[in-house]
């Protein structure tokens, strides 16, 4: 069966015609959308690295003072006459 007259050449229908791409095209095709997925997923790591070591540089000031105190305090008991352990310190 003979399909009209498309672009000047008579082409049979079903046939493959200059707009349906080849396969070589459509492999290509298909791996630009895996190629933005992983540069996404890169990117959203990056990131989120440097909000973790933003945070982790705020909060650095806080833990030292937190082991400071929580030293200080452990060596106050330790120094102190206080030695009955029978007493609750809550």
């Amino acid at each position: 069966m003979f399909s009209t007259i498309c672009s000047g050449t008579v082409g049979i229908t079903g046939a493959r015609s200059a707009r349906t791409p080849r396969r070589r095209d459509t492999v290509v095709d298909q791996e630009k959308p895996m190629f933005w997925k992983v540069l996404g997923v890169i990117i959203a790591v990056w990131i989120a690295v440097i909000v973790l070591g933003a945070i982790v540089k705020a909060l650095f000031p806080l833990l030292a003072l937190a082991v400071v105190g929580t030293a200080a305090y452990f060596l106050f008991r330790a120094i102190s006459g206080d030695r009955d352990s029978a007493k609750s310190t809550f």
